[in-house]
């Protein structure tokens, strides 16, 4: 393999970690907030009553 061209494939794999990484991220925090979404409304909720009285 010409060296060009282990150039391009290494760019094609580096591009393809990154890309995994930043998708499995995505995922990660929103698992998070779905998971914390009842806490997070339940403490918006309280906060309004609070704001009323």
């Amino acid at each position: 393999m010409s060296e060009q061209g282990a150039d391009k494939c290494g760019e094609n794999i580096s591009s393809g970690i990154r890309f995994f990484l930043k998708a499995v991220g995505i995922g990660a925090l929103m698992a998070l907030i779905l998971w914390q979404l009842p806490n997070l409304s339940g403490a918006l909720i309280q906060l309004i009553n609070a704001m009323k009285a």
